[in-house]
C-alpha cells in the first residue's frame, strides 16, 4: 500500500508529532509511506526504510494558493492509495483539495474541534477518544482509535523510587493547566516534579516562588527518557483544560503507573471515576489530590483493570493495525 501522511505543523514537537511519526514508522514496515511535513523538521527526522519525507512551508496560511499548489503537486507525484491527514490544518487543506483527488482521504482528529463541516469531505474520520467522537454525533459517523505508543517497558525488578513523588509531563503551555495544578499543591506535603519546557516556564516558576512551594514543586525541564521518570513516581497527574489523547496517559498505564486526571480526551475510557477531577478548577484538583494521597496504598489495585485495558488498546501496534483496517475498507 502507498500511503501519504500529511502533518501541516511548524511548531514545537509534541503529541500530534509523536503520534504521526510513530504511526509512520509502523506503517513503513509493510507499506510505502510518504510523510508531508513542515520545513522546520528538515534534517531532524531519522531516515527509516520506506518513509519518504516531503517538506513544505506550512507556516503560510491554509488559504495560500502557492501552498495549496505545492501540496497538490507533491501528492499527485506520489499517486497514493490513501491520503491521511493529521490535525486540523492538514485536514482543512486537504478538504479544500479533495475535489481534485481521486484518492480516498482519511482524517484523524486529535482535539476538541468546533468547526467540523470540513470533515464531511473525508471518506473516513478517525478520532482519538470517545469524548472527541461525541462532538461528531450529529455530523457524521467516526471511528475511535486511541493513541498508541511504543513503550519501552521497564522490568519491575529495575524500577526504583528514590523519593515519593507525583509527576506531571507536558509542554509548559496554558492548556496543560500546570498553573492550576501548582496552586492546588498549596498545603500538600508531597513532592511534585513537572517535566517539560515551554513559554510558560517563567510564570510557573513565579507561582512556585510566590506560594513558597520551592521544597515541594520542581520544574525539571525537558527529559528524553520519559518512561524512566514515570517508573520513579507513585502516580502521574494530567491537569489539562482540553486534550485529545493524551499520549502520556498511554505511556504511564503501559508502565503500570496510576494516573489521576481532569476529564479530557480518553481519560474516562481508562481511569477509574474516583481518580478523575469533577472539573479543572483548583478546588476540584485539590479534592482529587486529597483523595489520591489518602489512598496511595490502594492505587495499584484500583488501576489493575486500567493497566490491562491499556496493554490491549494503547500500544503502537494496536493503533496501527486498526488504522490499516480503516484503509482497507477504502481500497
Amino acid at each position: 500500500m502507498k500511503i501519504v501522511q500529511v502533518l501541516a505543523m511548524e511548531g514545537s514537537w509534541g503529541g500530534i508529532e509523536n503520534h504521526t511519526f510513530g504511526l509512520c514508522q509502523e506503517l513503513a514496515k509493510t507499506n510505502e509511506v510518504h510523510l508531508i511535513i513542515g520545513q522546520k523538521y528538515k534534517d531532524k527526522l531519522p531516515q527509516i526504510g520506506n518513509i519518504n519525507y516531503h517538506y513544505i512551508d506550512f507556516a503560510r496560511s491554509r488559504w495560500n494558493p502557492w501552498l495549496l499548489w505545492q501540496l497538490y503537486q507533491s501528492i499527485l507525484k506520489v499517486q497514493p492509495d490513501i491520503i491521511h491527514t493529521q490535525g486540523g490544518k492538514a485536514s482543512k487543506i486537504i478538504a479544500l483539495l479533495s475535489h481534485f483527488f481521486k484518492f480516498p482521504c482519511v482524517a484523524t482528529v486529535h482535539g476538541m474541534k468546533n468547526h467540523l463541516r470540513d470533515y464531511l469531505r473525508f471518506e473516513r474520520v478517525i478520532v482519538v477518544s470517545g469524548q472527541v467522537a461525541e462532538k461528531f454525533r450529529d455530523i457524521r459517523d467516526v471511528i475511535v482509535i486511541h493513541n498508541g505508543v511504543q513503550a519501552e517497558l521497564i522490568p519491575t525488578c529495575t524500577k526504583r523510587i528514590d523519593k515519593p513523588r507525583a509527576i506531571a509531563i507536558g509542554r509548559l503551555d496554558t492548556v496543560k493547566g500546570f498553573d492550576r495544578l501548582i496552586q492546588a499543591w498549596i498545603g500538600v506535603n508531597f513532592h511534585l516534579d513537572i517535566i517539560g519546557d515551554g513559554s510558560e516556564r517563567a510564570r510557573l516558576q513565579g507561582l512556585i516562588d510566590q506560594n513558597g512551594l520551592q521544597d515541594h514543586v520542581h520544574l525539571l525541564g525537558f527529559k528524553d527518557n520519559v518512561n524512566q521518570e514515570l517508573v520513579q513516581s507513585q502516580f502521574l497527574i494530567i491537569s489539562s483544560l482540553k486534550e485529545g489523547g493524551p499520549i502520556v496517559l498511554a505511556e504511564a498505564l503501559l508502565q503500570d503507573i496510576p494516573v489521576i486526571a481532569t476529564d479530557v480526551g480518553m481519560v474516562r475510557e481508562f481511569i477509574p471515576t474516583q481518580y478523575i477531577a469533577k472539573t479543572a478548577a483548583i478546588e476540584d484538583l485539590q479534592q482529587l489530590l486529597e483523595y489520591t494521597l489518602s489512598h496511595l496504598d490502594h492505587l495499584s489495585n484500583d488501576f489493575e483493570t486500567a493497566f490491562s485495558k491499556a496493554k490491549n488498546s494503547l500500544t503502537l501496534t494496536a493503533m496501527t493495525n486498526k488504522t490499516i483496517a480503516v484503509y482497507q475498507t477504502l481500497i
